[in-house]
């Protein structure tokens, strides 16, 4: 039987901020000021989300123009205008199957594809011009997808100080994403295969967050592609910059 509706799982903070995820279908994410906002750019998002998949030979068959039930809302510190995120929903609790894993995978394979096409012909000037104030660069943006995916695979560790240290995966950027990633293969994705059914559920307390092998997954591929827009729209607008704008902006 198809669909009714989209599941919608809500983040809101005490400003009413909120991020949608619609955890069922895609990884796609709407954030907003508001619940309703949130829920209007997660539709737009989840339309996006499917023709990049599809761009990469990636099927989604769930159908995109249902209507959207909230399923579950959890409150937490998060700014999702900023593009935090902290929830911890029933749906992280559940098991990752090994399609689950399969799937994140694949995706986090596009995505890490397109970063790499965006930041590896990229002068030093481009990845180091900061466009606001508080604003990362390209460089420093690179380097803490870098440093989150690291998080997501060690946060399932029994002994945290197991966790290698960042700077151990090496100064150069690319180098650092290529070493990051085989650490995430084998730690993460590989490592979660390896566990049986009540390994795969376990719940650890990291941080102030609750975090599950589902979430740790979802969340690293959630992070990179969050991201990679970011990096698209970066770039759009450093290149429109004159020349002499955009040395000064040089960090």
């Amino acid at each position: 039987m198809p669909p009714a509706c989209i599941p919608v799982w809500i983040e809101v903070n005490e400003r009413g901020e909120a991020n949608a995820f619609a955890l069922n279908t895609s990884l796609a994410i709407g954030s907003g000021p508001s619940v309703h906002a949130a829920l209007e750019r997660l539709r737009q998002d989840l339309i996006g989300t499917r023709r990049w998949l599809a761009a990469h030979g990636v099927s989604d068959g769930h159908p995109v123009d249902l209507p959207m039930r909230v399923v579950e809302t959890v409150t937490t510190r998060a700014d999702p205008l900023r593009g935090g995120t902290r929830a911890f929903f029933a749906w992280d609790a559940q098991m990752p199957s090994d399609d689950d894993i399969d799937r994140i995978e694949r995706v986090m394979h596009c995505s890490r594809a397109d970063l790499l096409s965006l930041v590896s012909p990229a002068s030093d000037e481009t990845l180091d011009v900061r466009l606001a104030p508080k604003m990362r660069t390209l460089r420093e943006m690179v380097k803490h997808i870098a440093a989150r995916e690291l998080s997501c695979a060690t946060c399932l560790f029994d002994d945290p100080l197991a966790a290698p240290p960042i700077h151990e995966f090496g100064p150069d950027l690319l180098r650092r994403l290529r070493n990051v990633r085989l650490y995430f293969q084998e730690q993460g994705l590989n490592r979660i295969r390896r566990m049986d059914s009540a390994q795969r559920v376990r719940q650890f307390h990291v941080g102030g967050d609750w975090w599950s092998a589902r979430r740790a997954l979802r969340h690293a591929a959630q992070h990179e592609i969050h991201h990679l827009k970011q990096a698209y729209r970066m770039l759009q607008r450093i290149r429109r910059l004159p020349e002499p704008v955009r040395r000064a902006a040089v960090a």
